[in-house]
């Protein structure tokens, strides 16, 4: 057995009972028998070692034992601009290193992140129901307006507040009583300039959120950042769940 080992300092092999050779970063580091309720530890020490140890019994709910960060309050997916829809644009506009990251909530099939102790069942719970890398695009501020004009409803929709886009990196105000194309009022973006924009990887194939005339001929580059695990780098890099509302205003 070959093992590639990259960004780790540990791991187990937990082979069938019987002869094993195993090799890690072109190193042989093991070759001999291993028993029924046998595992290989192999550990990085100046080197590769591996030795026999009595295999440990996986528990399905052990993530609950290792918390990834805590938060003030719970995170609800709801209102004009949500506070999760905000803290899970962070954290994809924060590990792309976009200006500005778009969000939508209309497939969304999650449950909030919980006040307190904050896991990783948490944040895959909180980003159900599709699990693909970011993508990210270049647009000119214009551009940007145009899509978020796109996803105002009539104000005989305003129920289906779950079609506005949610942002990070940025702000605007909408009137859904104005003409389609003027529904956005204000915002800080500057129309000329260029902004590296990151999506759902689903956005340009499905088209969650409406584009503006731009679904399918978009140009996007795919990140090798999954979803979740953009959510877990953000959680992670302060241990503290936290976000700043205030982006996203309706004008009555």
């Amino acid at each position: 057995m070959q093992i590639q080992a990259v960004n780790v300092a540990a791991f187990a092999v937990l082979p069938s009972p019987g002869p094993l050779k195993l090799t890690v970063d072109r190193t042989a580091v093991f070759d001999g028998m291993v028993a029924e309720g046998q595992e290989l530890r192999c550990s990085l020490d100046g080197g590769w070692k591996a030795a026999i140890a009595e295999r440990r019994k996986d528990d399905p709910m052990k993530w609950r034992a290792w918390p990834v960060a805590t938060s003030d309050r719970e995170l609800l997916m709801e209102g004009v601009e949500s506070p999760l829809a905000d803290w899970i644009a962070d954290a994809m506009r924060r590990t792309t290193g976009a200006d500005v990251a778009l969000y939508s909530r209309y497939a969304y099939r999650g449950l909030p992140l919980p006040k307190g102790t904050v896991d990783m069942v948490d944040l895959i719970q909180a980003s159900r129901p599709f699990e693909q890398m970011l993508v990210t695009t270049q647009l000119r501020g214009r551009e940007l307006l145009e899509i978020l004009d796109a996803n105002v409803l009539d104000a005989a929709d305003k129920a289906k507040i779950d079609r506005l886009v949610q942002v990070s990196g940025m702000n605007y105000d909408f009137d859904r009583r104005r003409p389609k194309g003027s529904r956005i009022v204000s915002s800080d973006l500057e129309p000329d300039r260029i902004y590296t924009v990151a999506l759902e990887g689903q956005v340009p194939e499905r088209q969650t959120f409406q584009l503006a005339g731009r679904f399918g001929t978009m140009l996007t580059t795919k990140t090798e950042i999954p979803f979740v695990g953009a959510l877990y780098a953000h959680a992670t890099s302060t241990g503290r769940i936290a976000v700043e509302t205030g982006r996203i205003r309706e004008v009555e």
